[in-house]
């Protein structure tokens, strides 16, 4: 009996880890894409003809995904308009062990963006936000300036937010009211690369545990927008389930009742 029991608890622990993730940050959407059906040419997730916001869970990876550019002359890409440069198409998260993982896929790329409109005047992505407890409040932000002036040289930075400045309004029927550049004190760093797809941007993130305020116990709220607010996209993770914890707490006994029995024996 106490070795059946001892099996289910290692056979627990390795369920958990064969549920986790992993993740190389280095821009590519195969670590992603290959587990999760989304963001292909026959996928009707992906090319959503309504404009609305997909979401799901594949393998242990949350996602959202809205790869709309509707054929008018503004080139609706829901909510807002601008064509392919102003969509933003997926965004997902994962975890393993230790780090959490952030992607996005959108149409606009680090440095300026110009839209069909205004060829004039810079347009940037949003910096990543992050709310704990998926209250509203996003606490913390991934500062993507390094990205909207295209001057990245490392890793981006981890912020405690003390402000957010809001999109500068184009449209106003079409736009986002939510953060776009947050104002905050430093937190830790986050791994960051992205690679080019034709006329899609797949930007990667990855933020170490143990030197984050991240804290998934009450569900974790992820946004993104853009300067002038005209698409959007946001990915929600669920407050952990009960099963997944207790199984993890199981398999982490079985693995020190395992450990302490070969000490035991070894001594003797």
């Amino acid at each position: 009996m106490k070795r059946l029991t001892i099996l289910f608890a290692v056979l627990a622990v390795f369920l958990w880890i064969g549920n986790a993730m992993a993740f190389s940050v280095d821009g590519d959407y195969m670590d992603w894409f290959s587990k999760v059906t989304g963001f292909q040419a026959t996928d009707s997730i992906a090319n959503d003809t309504t404009g609305a916001i997909d979401h799901g869970k594949s393998v242990g990876i949350y996602w959202s995904e809205e790869d709309y550019v509707g054929p008018d002359k503004w080139m609706k890409v829901g909510p807002g308009y601008g064509g392919q440069t102003f969509d933003h198409e997926g965004l997902y998260f994962g975890q393993d062990s230790s780090h959490y993982y952030i992607a996005l896929m959108t149409g606009m790329a680090p440095g300026v963006n110009y839209a069909p409109w205004d060829t004039q005047t810079a347009y940037h992505i949003g910096d990543i936000a992050l709310d704990l407890g998926q209250d509203g409040d996003y606490e913390l932000a991934i500062d993507m300036d390094p990205v909207r002036d295209n001057s990245l040289s490392g890793n981006l930075n981890l912020l405690k937010v003390a402000s957010w400045g809001s999109p500068t309004p184009f449209s106003l029927p079409f736009l986002s009211t939510e953060p776009y550049d947050a104002d905050g004190s430093y937190i830790g760093d986050v791994c960051f690369a992205y690679r080019q797809y034709n006329d899609h941007y797949f930007y990667e993130f990855g933020i170490d545990k143990s030197k984050s305020l991240l804290d998934l116990s009450d569900g974790l709220d992820i946004f993104v927008t853009m300067s002038c607010g005209n698409d959007w996209i946001r990915t929600q993770v669920p407050v952990p389930e009960p099963a997944t914890m207790l199984l993890f707490g199981i398999g982490l006994c079985g693995l020190a009742f395992v450990g302490r029995k070969k000490l035991v024996r070894q001594k003797g």
